[in-house]
């Protein structure tokens, strides 16, 4: 908590571009990496944290790598590599399960006919 404000900060962070997003592919608890947009993606979001002066007292994080990296990449960033990060698998992404590996776009693999359905799956 920033002491000037006295205010009270909740900040949600997407991880970066992961390998499979690049490729449009439904990742789900599979653990690619970061692309090397991903990386810069993370620390862009650092500095425009660190530009608010926000301190935090502690760091959630999902049990996938991506987001534990992105998380670790902001938090260098803003000098709080030593801060508390609580992992937890109930902030994983959605497990897609029969979906995975699967082109985003691609709603015959899916069982449906029309992109409009692939919207309800989002």
């Amino acid at each position: 908590m920033n002491s000037e404000e006295n205010f009270s900060h909740l900040v949600l962070v997407r991880h970066g571009q992961s390998e499979w997003n690049a490729k449009n592919l439904f990742t789900g608890w599979k653990n690619p990496g970061l692309t090397k947009k991903g990386l810069e993606e993370a620390k862009i979001t650092g500095e425009k944290i660190k530009e608010q002066n926000i301190i935090f007292d502690i760091h959630f994080t999902s049990e996938l790598k991506r987001a534990q990296l992105t998380g670790e990449i902001i938090l260098s960033e803003i000098k709080q590599e030593s801060l508390e990060t609580v992992k937890n698998i109930a902030l994983n992404e959605r497990d897609y399960a029969n979906y995975l590996d699967s082109i985003k776009t691609n709603p015959e693999k899916m069982g449906r006919g029309t992109d409009s359905h692939l919207e309800k799956v989002f």
